[in-house]
């Protein structure tokens, strides 16, 4: 493979960051919500986040389906948490608990357990969950 070529994870995981994938497998859809969630988060931290998803529910909701569909329940009870202190908080009391929120975040993504480790570790075993790549 060419350096510049990207796997075929690569592939399906930008493809449900870039495209709509709503019409598509039952992974591709889970990996949407997740996908996007975890690079807002990585972006711009947990608290942010869960900002953004508190005026979309239909988003909130598929990320918790993307990291439950993905063996990340730890990371649904975090958004729970954090959704909680973002809406009963203060701007004081945010700032207080965002820089624990993203450490939390990335303790529980650890190397080995990342989004993208548990998405790659689903479609070695489960392949038939996402759509084919289109020939382009």
């Amino acid at each position: 493979m060419d350096e510049h070529e990207l796997t075929v994870a690569a592939q399906i995981w930008n493809r449900a960051l870039l495209e709509d994938v709503s019409s598509l497998r039952e992974g591709d859809r889970a990996l949407a919500g997740m996908a996007l969630a975890d690079s807002l988060i990585m972006h711009d931290g947990v608290l942010n986040a869960v900002e953004i998803y508190s005026e979309s529910a239909g988003e909130m909701t598929a990320a918790v389906a993307g990291f439950l569909y993905f063996g990340l329940p730890q990371i649904v009870s975090l958004l729970a948490e954090a959704m909680e202190i973002f809406l009963n908080g203060d701007e004081e009391e945010l700032d207080k608990h965002a820089v624990a929120l993203d450490e939390r975040y990335w303790a529980l993504a650890a190397e080995g357990n990342t989004p993208y480790a548990r998405f790659e570790a689903v479609l070695l075993a489960n392949p038939s969950a996402f759509a084919p790549l289109s020939d382009q």
